[in-house]
């Protein structure tokens, strides 16, 4: 059975989940859903059987995730990882998991960051430190993918010593060094762990401005005051 699963950002909590579907028509799904309305153009549909996700989705392009409400469609924002595949079910229709499924019960405790990258379907799991070494090199694997690769982000923040260093310090060795690293960024959303709260972005302690990508349309972060919320949006 053909099967698609992808990463997003939930509205309730803020934390990245992982939705599973298996592919089925848009009729099927209306009336197995009671949904009314037409097909998204071009769209593959599928039928979410994992916990987490809407009760059914649809792809387009293999790069964008539409969910349904209400007759109308609209598109994850924040959808990402998008993966295509096949499991064996023994029931032709299966029903969802209640078992849930986060990014958090991955194994990333043991690392600052998790970077998980949309068009690379890559995740990569970063100190601090690394954070700044790729910053600071020309000549990195890493660094050119992160520059030039990698245009859908999420910054999953598990950083523990967050504390040890000010604000002012933390925006410079952290959000600024992301800026420069991720030049090519046009979605770019950071996130915390359920137990350590990242630091906000704060623009007026800051004596040089931050170089934000000039492709950045979307960015999802947590701001200190409305002040720094204004001065993204302006620029």
């Amino acid at each position: 059975m053909e099967t698609c699963e992808f990463l997003y950002i939930s509205a309730t909590d803020s934390m990245p989940k992982r939705a599973v579907g298996i592919k089925r028509s848009w009729e099927e799904l209306k009336k197995e859903l009671d949904r009314t309305g037409s097909g998204y153009p071009g769209a593959v549909y599928f039928k979410t059987i994992s916990a987490q996700g809407p009760q059914l989705f649809a792809v387009v392009n293999n790069d964008s995730v539409f969910y349904n409400d209400h007759g109308k469609w609209h598109r994850y924002i924040t959808a990402c990882n998008i993966q295509f595949g096949r499991m064996e079910f023994n029931n032709s229709n299966p029903d969802r998991s209640k078992s849930e499924d986060t990014i958090s019960q991955l194994q990333t405790n043991e690392s600052d960051w998790v970077f998980i990258s949309h068009n690379g379907q890559e995740q990569y799991y970063l100190e601090e430190e690394h954070i700044q070494l790729e910053h600071d090199r020309n000549d990195s694997i890493f660094q050119h993918i992160f520059k030039y690769q990698i245009t859908d982000l999420i910054l999953y923040n598990n950083d523990e010593d967050h504390d040890t260093m000010s604000l002012i310090t933390y925006i410079v060795n952290v959000y600024a060094s992301i800026m420069v690293l991720f030049q090519n960024s046009q979605h770019l959303t950071v996130v915390s762990s359920p137990v350590n709260h990242y630091p906000p972005l704060c623009l007026s302690v800051q004596e040089q401005p931050i170089d934000f990508s000039s492709t950045l349309t979307v960015l999802c972060i947590k701001v200190l005051s409305l002040y720094d919320c204004l001065a993204l949006l302006d620029g």
